[in-house]
């Protein structure tokens, strides 16, 4: 079958529950989930793990941890692939509504570095008005006056 789900139990109540997906030899872990009571006893990186020795031993070639850069997938992954996605339009009415998305997601952007200019600006040293004290050296054998 193309699903499969994993499930964790404790005392017959289900504590955490994983769904992917098996096309063409690899496992796609689609989403896992736990019961945040549950949490210290880590139940999402058990189920997990059971399903990482599941393809194994089903003879899968890999199992894709999908989209997203959450922690563990760094631990568990021997190859991080990027994604990218392209877009395109076929009339002036489409080529008019993706300049306005790529204008508003660029808005959105620049609005979240200015917070964040904001957010993390330190203040710089404050301009003294009185002016420094000259220093005045006297080399050995000048005039002082």
């Amino acid at each position: 079958g193309l699903l499969r789900i994993f499930v964790l139990e404790r005392d017959g109540v289900v504590i955490a529950i994983s769904l992917n997906f098996v096309q063409n030899g690899r496992m796609m872990a689609y989403l896992t989930s736990y019961d945040p009571a549950y949490e210290r006893a880590s139940p999402g990186m058990v189920l997990m793990v059971d399903y990482i020795k599941w393809s194994i031993d089903e003879g899968m070639a890999l199992v894709d941890f999908l989209c997203g850069a959450e922690e563990f997938k760094g631990r568990f992954a021997s190859v991080s692939v990027t994604l990218e996605s392209y877009v395109a339009a076929r009339t002036y009415r489409g080529r008019a509504a993706l300049i306005a998305d790529r204008l508003v997601h660029r808005l959105k952007a620049l609005r979240a570095e200015l917070r964040l200019m904001t957010m993390w600006r330190l203040p710089g040293p404050k301009a003294s008005r009185t002016p420094a004290p000259r220093q005045v050296s006297s080399a050995p054998g000048a005039a002082s006056s």
